[in-house]
């Protein structure tokens, strides 16, 4: 017997069993598939590498107040121009806004386009050994305060709005209200923050940070020196944290650091994740491959006369084997391309599926390594599923019909069953998590809620009264729609990410140095009807109103939790608080009600909050 014979007489098979043989290779087909479509995501996002020059040497710091649990206090930008000037154990030093990408409006071709910036003081790609694939990246000289406005972009924003074209650097980019000369064009794996589309200096947008030292919005982004670690830059930054705090803070109060590895910054939260969803994968394709065996091995113990009379016609038991190994090859060849296919369809959809903030989101596709990682799957099922039905005629002997005393069958259903508890079990877990997280009360109502982000003209940092105006007209336009019965104006709505605005505050009674042990609140400015739109409760005193407006009162509300902890067995309402930057009499805000508590930015974590109009 040959091989060609064996191609043969498996085909002549495959065609008298039709449906066994759809069966199958949709099975094993659908489980490559899926296993490769992980594979590929993990591949993109956890296994290659950053497109950072020697990525183990950059790290990501930023500060903590050890009593009240703060743990992302982001830091200014005199303190990142001290701990340049200072520091020994960094080599170059940068920082990113920690609020992530913003969303702005650009122009491109004159028309009005949604845009997601990076904000970045220093020179950070420097730092980062990023260098652009046209013109140049921003450098120290163009985070200057009176410098001229210029811009980075993306390769993707660059191909998409621009057509490619290398005469895009000198063009000018209207964002917002401010025109920025496109200086370079980045390569498109570069994700620091994930999401932009640009990159632009903070002195250009935000010229007033660069000499305001009592409110941080910056992460330091740091290459360390030869041989040293993020232990030696910690220790480092809590010392001259110190020393630019000028002594304000007590040991057990004051501001220290956290220093993280650049990967576990923008890798670590979608890592567990995205390894549960592969292992999970892998379990599928266990299972396709078992099933696909054991079918096999019913087949083998069916066609135990036709073994036992080819073993009576000369045939050996490993030319049995090899042609069930042919079979088992040729259905695993075949889901093997089904699964390619699969991996290639669904690969397509992630970006358009998968969070706006994955990194490296717009790189996923199907990979050599992708097409390598489908063929040793389809080997796997060739050996498993071969193997499994091999058992079944390692008793047939030349004269015997008998069927196998190797239990074949039997092994697969075992094998099956225990990964399938596995995965069951896996799946429970999961359920299990999100029944938890179903029973969470995020503290509004999300139940026809419609979100329509609106991003103004003038940069969203400004409080001029036409900016107010243009906001209330908005409003008023929402509310005379057809079916609308509440509408408000935020400044960032719920879960758009874990970054926002957080704000230091003094209570009325307190010492600075008690103040120091205040949690950090999430600073929410609101239109009147925000309560009843989100339909959070007031447990105490009243909403926002009109009338609360420039001239009047200022006033605020605080969420119940903060309330409780600050004035415990008391009324809170005509209470006192004002942020910790600002110590004039008029900075003082009188509380007018309490609000239900909100998981306002993410469900793992309630935050107190502060709602002002």
């Amino acid at each position: 017997m040959n091989l060609t014979l064996d191609l043969r007489h498996a085909l002549r098979g495959m065609r008298r069993r039709p449906g066994v043989t759809l069966a199958t290779v949709l099975t094993l087909g659908l489980g490559i598939g899926t296993a490769a479509t992980m594979y590929g995501v993990v591949d993109e996002v956890l296994l290659r590498p950053l497109p950072v020059r020697q990525e183990h040497r950059v790290v990501v710091a930023w500060g903590a107040f050890q009593a009240s649990g703060f743990g992302h206090v982001p830091l200014s930008y005199p303190t990142l121009t001290a701990v340049r000037d200072r520091s020994r154990v960094f080599e170059q030093l940068a920082a990113v806004d920690y609020n992530g990408a913003w969303s702005v409006v650009g122009r491109t071709g004159g028309e009005p386009v949604p845009l997601r910036i990076g904000v970045v003081a220093g020179d950070l790609f420097p730092v980062l050994g990023v260098s652009s694939t046209l013109g140049r990246v921003l450098a120290a000289e163009d985070d200057r305060v009176g410098a001229a406005p210029v811009a980075v972009i993306s390769e993707g924003l660059w191909r998409r709005r621009f057509g490619g074209d290398p005469a895009v650097v000198g063009t000018v980019l209207p964002i917002w209200t401010t025109g920025y000369t496109i200086v370079g064009v980045i390569p498109g794996d570069f994700a620091l923050p994930a999401g932009a589309e640009a990159w632009v200096a903070l002195a250009a947008i935000r010229p007033d940070a660069i000499a305001e030292a009592g409110y941080g919005t910056l992460d330091i982004v740091g290459r360390l020196r030869p041989g040293a670690t993020p232990a030696d830059a910690r220790a480092e930054l809590d010392r001259l944290l110190l020393e630019t705090s000028g002594g304000t803070w007590d040991a057990d109060s004051r501001l220290v650091s956290v220093v993280q590895p650049l990967r576990e910054v923008l890798l670590g939260q979608v890592k567990p994740a995205l390894l549960v969803l592969w292992a999970a994968a892998i379990l599928v394709f266990l299972v396709a491959a078992l099933n696909l065996g054991g079918l096999l091995a019913v087949r083998s113990v069916e066609r135990r006369e036709e073994f036992a009379l080819r073993r009576a016609l000369g045939a050996t038991r490993t030319d049995l084997i090899r042609q069930l190994a042919v079979e088992s090859g040729m259905l695993a060849a075949l889901g093997s391309l089904l699964g390619a296919g699969v991996a290639w369809a669904a690969l397509r959809l992630v970006p358009a599926i998968a969070p706006g903030d994955l990194p490296r989101l717009g790189e996923i596709g199907l990979r050599p390594g992708v097409v390598l990682v489908g063929l040793a799957l389809g080997l796997i099922g060739t050996i498993i599923a071969s193997g499994v039905p091999a058992l079944a005629i390692g008793g047939s002997r030349p004269g015997s019909s008998r069927a196998t005393r190797v239990p074949a069958g039997g092994i697969a259903v075992v094998a099956q069953v225990s990964l399938a508890i596995v995965t069951v079990a896996t799946a429970l877990l999961l359920v299990r998590t999100l029944a938890r997280l179903q029973r969470l009360e995020p503290g509004f109502d999300a139940a026809n809620l419609a979100l329509v982000q609106v991003a103004t003209l003038s940069p969203t940092i400004e409080t001029s009264e036409q900016v107010i105006v243009q906001t209330v007209s908005y409003l008023d336009r929402v509310l005379a729609l057809p079916g609308v019965s509440n509408a408000t104006a935020v400044l960032n709505p719920p879960f758009a990410g874990t970054a926002g605005f957080d704000i230091g505050f003094v209570a009325e009674g307190q010492t600075l140095s008690e103040a120091a042990g205040n949690p950090y609140l999430n600073y929410e400015p609101v239109t009147p009807g925000y309560f009843a739109t989100f339909r959070t409760s007031i447990v105490r005193g009243r909403p926002l109103s009109a009338a609360d407006r420039a001239g009047t009162l200022p006033v605020a509300v605080l969420s119940r939790d903060l309330a409780e902890k600050l004035w415990p067995g008391q009324d809170p309402i005509g209470k006192r608080i004002r942020w910790a930057d600002s110590a004039s009499a008029e900075a003082w805000r009188t509380v007018v009600g309490v609000a239900g508590d909100t998981r306002y930015r993410e469900l793992r974590q309630l935050r107190p909050s502060v709602y002002v109009p």
